[in-house]
């Protein structure tokens, strides 16, 4: 599902910026495709991914852009997040000024990170194919999950986690290994500052 959520975005984002849409169309389209979703989430889990995607186009225009306060793209950019983070707050779905999103880099960085340690329990795994399979599956979700924010993706990755050694899918020996390699490959997930 997140996969179709983010192909549409893009579609709807690149088909305004790239047809000289106004914040007035821009919102008005985002509100035409609010109404198509059914379930409460699936509208949160939209706006959130669409103001993400805003959020970085403009990060990565304002590198490159001469005069952002009076270039339309940006003025355009910044105004279309202000409107869809209203859309947020007038639902009641978060404060989304309270939101810290991971920026492209820190994705990254976290993505090499998880490969790295998966790559290092595969070498532990001693024959429990089964444990690589799980932790591959549960590591390689959390790679969809950075729109809900930091402080909820840690709460996630910690809950994948606790959750994996509490119900025997990840025994004691490999458990201590696995959080061993955490604290060597991902220390900056457990400090993460929310």
């Amino acid at each position: 599902m997140d996969k179709i959520l983010v192909e549409r975005i893009n579609r709807i984002f690149n088909y305004q910026i790239n047809n000289g849409s106004t914040v007035k169309k821009f919102i008005e389209r985002i509100d035409e495709e609010l109404i198509l979703f059914k379930n409460i989430s699936e509208k949160e889990k939209f706006l959130l991914m669409f103001c993400e995607k805003i959020k970085q186009e403009r990060d990565e225009h304002e590198k490159t852009c001469d005069d952002p306060d009076y270039c339309k793209k940006s003025i355009l950019l910044k105004e279309s997040e202000y409107f869809v983070s209203q859309r947020l707050e007038e639902n009641s779905f978060i404060h989304f000024k309270e939101m810290d999103f991971f920026s492209k880099e820190e994705k990254a960085v976290l993505n090499k990170k998880i490969d790295d340690l998966l790559f290092e329990v595969k070498i532990l795994k001693m024959g429990q194919e089964l444990i690589y399979n799980d932790l591959y599956t549960e590591f390689e979700d959390l790679k969809n999950l950075y729109f809900i924010g930091k402080k909820n993706w840690k709460q996630v990755f910690l809950g994948k986690l606790s959750e994996m050694v509490l119900s025997g899918v990840i025994d004691e020996t490999i458990s201590k290994k696995i959080i061993h390699l955490i604290k060597e490959q991902i220390p900056d997930i457990i400090l993460l500052k929310i």
